[in-house]
């Protein structure tokens, strides 16, 4: 889609509302901004004035600005035109430029703002805290359609684009100001699938006919936000000061993600779409699991963890996954020894390898808020049959242990190694008769 000017280019120098619970009167009788600023305490700009940009200070996320390097706005086949300024104050009562352009006549209009390829933007900051906000303006009565990412709304009297109608503003040339939860947002996405607003799929009529991928959540790459007027030549598009903002006053209950073991505790190995669930532990923050290692990689297996599996179908690859993959910190695969049984071992997102463990049964309890995982072998160390005093060999020194235990000097969680080695279910005279006949054997 050709690009014809740039948001610099766009500064120049109704009936009822349907819902009022997303549309507000920008300015009051006196002019003074009725926004309230108090609940807002974060901030992704979009394209906002120098005065509402001094008002956020240090609490912009990041910055999703026009820049025309790393981020744009299109207009699409040149169906719309930038138009003077009316001379009027924008939605903060501020006599500063705002976004004026009017529909041409190629029977159709559209824009976007949109991130270069090599700049996606990490929409995952986004959770049902956050609030789109846009001030609208208009003498008109065009329906409006606005998508973000790929869900899709109307302002105005009747859907358009098969969008919904959220509301309705006068069409009386003041600013209104639209304010809409993501929580609302995600439920608008035409999948019906509300965690699809930033979804990783095959745009074949992308890049001019080239196709591309839209990214997904973490490196979006297509259009984040679009504006569709239309046919009507002359329809006004008036728009000020667009910025997602957190509103402290919307509580957000922490869902409970999932996370699987990925590996080769599977029976399809590294298979993206299968994965063994952990137990989420109660009134705690971690995962628990337990799985068998058969050692069927040349005496040892090899897993990671994953927070998401992979759709069964031809997008397969750790690349489909890999935002939601984490592992070892570590530049190859990761040895798990001895010593580290037990210990806290450190994760990470980024590049995580795979933990390579012998054969044997373990326990994990992964913590995902700390990055951290516990890998304990269940039955304790790998000793020799008859090796009770865990010293790796076999000798009078096991002898005397058992004695110990007989005699009750020491208790069996005082030594790693099995004693009831007859498994009779007892530790006496017969266990030492064992460990005789095993020493002399050797």
């Amino acid at each position: 889609m050709k690009k014809f000017f740039t948001l610099a280019v766009l500064l120049f120098a109704a009936n009822s509302m349907v819902n009022a619970q997303f549309i507000t009167k920008a300015l009051d009788e006196n002019d003074e901004p009725t926004f309230d600023w108090s609940k807002a305490e974060k901030f992704i700009p979009i394209a906002i004035s120098e005065s509402v940009g001094a008002a956020f200070g240090n609490d912009v996320l990041f910055d999703a600005t026009v820049d025309d390097t790393n981020r744009f706005l299109y207009v699409w086949n040149e169906t719309y035109v930038g138009v003077d300024q009316d001379g009027s104050l924008n939605s903060f009562g501020e006599p500063e430029d705002h976004i004026a352009m009017n529909v041409t006549n190629m029977g159709w209009s559209g824009c976007g703002f949109c991130p270069a390829a090599t700049a996606p933007i990490d929409w995952s900051v986004l959770d049902d805290s956050w609030v789109l906000h846009f001030a609208i303006k208009s003498k008109d009565n065009a329906n409006h359609a606005i998508h973000v990412g790929e869900a899709g709304f109307t302002l105005g009297s009747a859907e358009f684009e098969g969008c919904k109608v959220l509301g309705n503003f006068e069409r009386d040339n003041e600013w209104y100001y639209v304010d809409i939860p993501y929580s609302v947002i995600r439920q608008l996405v035409a999948s019906g699938d509300v965690n699809d607003v930033w979804p990783n799929k095959f745009d074949p009529n992308g890049n001019d006919g080239q196709g591309s991928w839209t990214g997904g959540v973490t490196a979006y790459i297509s259009n984040y936000l679009t504006f569709l007027s239309g046919g009507v030549q002359g329809t006004q598009l008036r728009l000020d000061n667009i910025f997602w903002y957190k509103d402290n006053t919307i509580q957000v209950e922490e869902p409970l993600e999932d996370v699987y073991i990925l590996g080769e505790v599977n029976e399809n190995s590294w298979a993206p779409n299968v994965g063994l669930k952990m137990d989420k532990a109660e009134g705690a923050d971690y995962y628990t699991a337990t799985f068998t290692a058969d050692g069927r990689n040349d005496g040892y297996n090899y897993f990671s963890f994953t927070q998401k599996l992979a759709e069964n179908n031809d997008q397969g690859g750790w690349d489909y996954i890999e935002p939601y993959r984490f592992g070892a910190v570590s530049e190859g695969d990761f040895w798990v020894t001895d010593e580290q049984l037990g210990q806290p071992l450190s994760l990470t997102n980024e590049n995580g390898q795979a933990f390579r463990v012998p054969a044997g049964e373990y326990s994990l309890s992964v913590s995902v808020e700390d990055m951290i995982v516990y890998i304990d072998k269940i039955g304790g160390p790998d000793l020799p049959e008859g090796d009770v005093d865990g010293d790796g060999k076999v000798d009078v020194s096991d002898v005397n242990a058992i004695i110990n235990l007989i005699l009750e000097l020491k208790t069996a969680d005082q030594y790693p190694g099995k004693a009831d080695l007859d498994g009779d279910g007892k530790v006496d005279v017969s266990d030492v008769n064992v460990v005789i006949n095993i020493i002399l054997s050797n």
